[in-house]
């Protein structure tokens, strides 16, 4: 997508997000994915996954994927991520899956005599966890009616490593080995609502809980996927919630045009000061299907901390899918 760059005159910035997915090859319900995301000029996100639904012909299905984040030169984050889904019907299952994460700094330079900890810190984290999935549309690409629900669940340990350039007194009353729990929950309904218009609306809410929080294992919201009006991870947050609606006219089955608004609500309790906020979104947008392919864009507007909205700071988000 296009966001204006306010430290470069409001110049428009290139970001980039490419998925492919390929499913179903060797005939047994498996799918591949590589998706590679340019989220600034100095930060990337890449994760590859494949994943098998049906396991020797039962209800049980594998899931692993892998997950690469550099964040400028800060730090650089990997998630290995492995699931076992059981299927209670075809639009139903249960997991049960473990996540296994590492955080390691790029740059470790600290004010040596600070006794306040770190906003970074290099550390490893094992968790388990339990989740569940429901969902029943009518059209997958661009839905009338319908719903999808989901929900996990994860504990685990998290080990802190030291930094040595510290003085000791920065970590009193600091365990370097601490339980940590992450909720994630999403819900969305599509209403019919006359011949071809449908109202959207989504729900998304995470939440990390830990004694101490870093800024590098927090999550990130913003752009097409989660806040629109926002650039891609513009916003880190301990813990979230989005709420969006949208109004869709359905002028052929997969080309839709819409009107949207997003709010959220988020906390920042990283070792940094405490932060939160109400930021808001709205914005137009449609898709627009040619052959095997989906075009789509959207432009919007966001303001935050009450502050008034910039329209010389437009977010233009777009994509492309192509089927095959």
């Amino acid at each position: 997508g296009f966001a204006t760059d306010p430290n470069n005159n409001y110049k428009l910035t290139l970001t980039g997000n490419i998925a492919v997915e390929l499913q179903n090859m060797f005939e047994y319900g498996e799918s591949m994915f590589v998706n590679w995301q340019k989220i600034d000029a100095n930060s990337q996100k890449i994760n590859v996954g494949y994943n098998v639904r049906y396991l020797f012909a039962s209800r049980l299905g594998s899931v692993s994927e892998f997950q690469l984040y550099k964040k400028d030169s800060s730090f650089v984050n990997s998630q290995i991520y492995s699931a076992i889904p059981y299927y209670l019907a075809f639009n139903k299952l249960v997991k049960a899956y473990v996540t296994r994460k590492t955080s390691s700094l790029i740059n470790q330079s600290v004010d040596t005599n600070s006794l306040l900890l770190p906003q970074y810190s290099n550390m490893t984290q094992t968790s388990y966890g339990l989740g569940f999935k429901l969902w029943d549309l009518d059209y997958f690409f661009n839905p009338r009616k319908g719903y999808v629900t989901e929900f996990e669940i994860a504990s685990g340990q998290k080990n802190i490593e030291k930094n040595a350039k510290l003085k000791a007194e920065a970590y009193k009353n600091i365990p370097l080995q601490t339980t940590q729990v992450e909720l994630k929950g999403n819900v969305e309904v599509f209403i019919p609502f006359f011949a071809k218009t449908v109202v959207y609306v989504k729900n998304t809410s995470a939440l990390i809980h830990a004694k101490t929080i870093f800024s590098n294992e927090l999550y990130y919201i913003g752009g097409t996927k989660t806040l629109r009006g926002f650039d891609e991870n513009e916003i880190p947050c301990s813990r979230y919630t989005i709420g969006t609606i949208e109004f869709r006219y359905l002028f052929q089955k997969s080309s839709n045009v819409y009107v949207f608004y997003n709010q959220a609500y988020y906390e920042n309790r990283a070792t940094t000061k405490y932060i939160y906020d109400t930021p808001w979104g709205f914005g137009i947008g449609f898709h627009i299907q040619n052959k095997s392919s989906i075009f789509s864009i959207s432009y919007a507007y966001g303001s935050q901390f009450n502050n008034p909205i910039k329209y010389n700071e437009a977010k233009i988000h777009f994509g492309f899918i192509n089927t095959f």
